[in-house]
């Protein structure tokens, strides 16, 4: 008994288990049975199986495209032949190819194909040609690897990629320190070198994102070695929520080998104050072109601060650094300044959003705003540095030397206390183009104050942040009515507009 009665109506029947119907559904297009159905989304191959790659569609066929691929299996097909007594149709697999050809070609928007579905599909088929055909077709590859079938799938289709670009995985609860001396964890062993040696087959791949993974002794080494390769050539390298057992040397010394590697985070990966400092010896290597390095949500403490500020000094690569959501103090702060003011320091761009910096680690800021021609962006928003700090900055900002052009201060405890101080900085700064103000309580008066700056003629600013259903509808007609004033300016509470704390 396969079938189920559904509901009141006589006529109408379920399958017992998802599985039955989503195997039928599949001998449904091997037989081309679909090709006289009414409706349009069912008669076209493609599209099912554009539904089953897709993350947020393939909850409703989870199996249907590992049924379809599985079916063409050369051992299924010759039982199916001769159950049927004729050849099924050979179809679905050209229909497959060009539908990995369709997603090479549009990439994967905002991570939406899940690449492992399109891997177990590979792997049920076991046809080495066609799936080395059909990766190949892929320039980008996104998945999570939960278990070690996921393991072994990934890898079966990961060994055949040369053409990929971007690599983005997670790995979870599959390597762990008590299994690695038996028989098992051979096998992963071997499946995640597959996996790892991506970066030396594909020659085009420029950019590896690694994320909420957990990393064995064994298997960071394996991926340091071929991280280390000549042939590996990443502009882009993420290592965003991974804990790894080892010597974290051996990852930072990968910036000796890879003089390409432009991009570097490590957010959401715990370093120590010995991790820092090795990290910061790594990126004082003289070959080294590393422009733009995240350190957000590391964990890291004001002692760090030194190891960084002799980095600044010395590097004339890093442009962009973030180090947000540390506890780096005002102490953390002052280190960091000193390195700031010196004019061998190249730094344009500093995150220090959520840092647990006061007013008075804004009078450090101030000099070093003054001292630095080259800082244009500074955030340094969720600091409770309040209308006092703010007055220390706009001083800063207001000197004829600073040339600062992005300033976030989003929720920094401010009110219109501080309004007078920075509508002379937009009426005297010739360089500050966007002012975060989001998230602090300012009311109508102050914004009448910032709106009377607005309209100087030698006001720049193109961006306020300013969330206006915060305000009154009278003060939110004053915002709308100074935005029409100003084709220039656009008042928005989108921070993504304005800040850029995550790399």
């Amino acid at each position: 008994k396969i079938l189920l009665k559904y509901g009141e109506r006589e006529s109408s029947y379920v399958f017992l288990h998802v599985c039955i119907q989503e195997f039928c559904a599949a001998l449904f297009y091997l037989l081309k049975s679909h090709l006289d159905h009414p409706h349009p989304a069912v008669r076209c191959v493609q599209e099912l199986l554009v539904a089953n790659f897709e993350k947020a569609r393939r909850a409703h066929w989870i199996f249907l495209g590992c049924f379809l691929t599985g079916l063409l299996n050369k051992k299924e097909q010759e039982k199916l032949d001769a159950f049927f007594g004729f050849q099924l149709s050979q179809e679905i697999k050209q229909q497959f190819h060009q539908c990995l050809k369709s997603l090479g070609e549009h990439g994967n928007p905002q991570g939406q194909v899940d690449s492992l579905a399109i891997f177990y599909c590979l792997f049920e088929m076991q046809d080495p040609a066609f799936v080395k055909q059909a990766v190949n077709l892929l320039q980008e590859a996104n998945f999570h690897i939960i278990d070690n079938v996921d393991l072994v799938v990934s890898a079966y289709c990961l060994k055949y990629c040369s053409s990929l670009r971007k690599l983005c995985f997670s790995v979870q609860n599959v390597f762990k320190k008590e299994d690695e001396h038996s028989s098992t964890s051979d096998y992963s062993l071997v499946c995640w070198h597959h996996i790892c040696s991506v970066l030396t087959t594909s020659g085009h791949l420029r950019e590896l994102q690694v994320q909420d993974s957990t990393l064995s002794e064994s298997t960071f080494v394996t991926w340091c070695n071929q991280l280390r390769h000549p042939s590996c050539r990443l502009q882009k390298l993420g290592i965003n929520n991974v804990s790894f057992s080892g010597q974290s040397v051996l990852l930072f010394e990968v910036l000796f080998y890879q003089p390409d590697l432009k991009y570097l985070s490590f957010t959401l990966t715990k370093l120590s104050r010995d991790d820092i400092r090795s990290l910061c010896d790594a990126l004082n290597y003289p070959a080294g072109n590393v422009k733009e390095l995240g350190l957000a949500f590391c964990h890291l403490s004001e002692q760090c601060c030194q190891y960084i500020s002799e980095m600044l000094l010395h590097n004339k690569s890093v442009r962009y650094l973030d180090l947000s959501a540390n506890v780096l103090k005002d102490e953390g702060l002052r280190t960091l300044c000193e390195a700031l003011k010196h004019p061998d320091c190249c730094l344009d761009s500093l995150c220090l959003v959520k840092c647990f910096i006061t007013a008075a680690g804004c009078e450090d800021l101030a000099s070093a705003l003054i001292s630095n021609q080259n800082l244009k962006i500074l955030q340094v928003g969720c600091n409770e540095i309040g209308d006092v700090g703010v007055q220390l900055l706009c001083r800063a900002l207001t000197h004829p030397d600073c040339r600062l052009e992005i300033l976030g201060l989003e929720e920094c405890g401010l009110t219109s206390t501080c309004c007078k101080d920075l509508a002379s900085v937009l009426t005297c700064s010739k360089t500050l183009q966007q002012l975060n103000l989001t998230l602090n309580t300012l009311d109508r008066t102050g914004v009448v104050v910032l709106c009377e700056a607005l309209r100087h003629p030698e006001c720049a600013l193109q961006v306020l942040g300013l969330r206006k259903t915060d305000f009154d509808e009278e003060t939110q007609a004053l915002l709308t009515a100074e935005e029409e004033r100003n084709p220039n300016l656009t008042i928005t509470d989108d921070c993504d507009t304005i800040t850029r704390v995550e790399m």
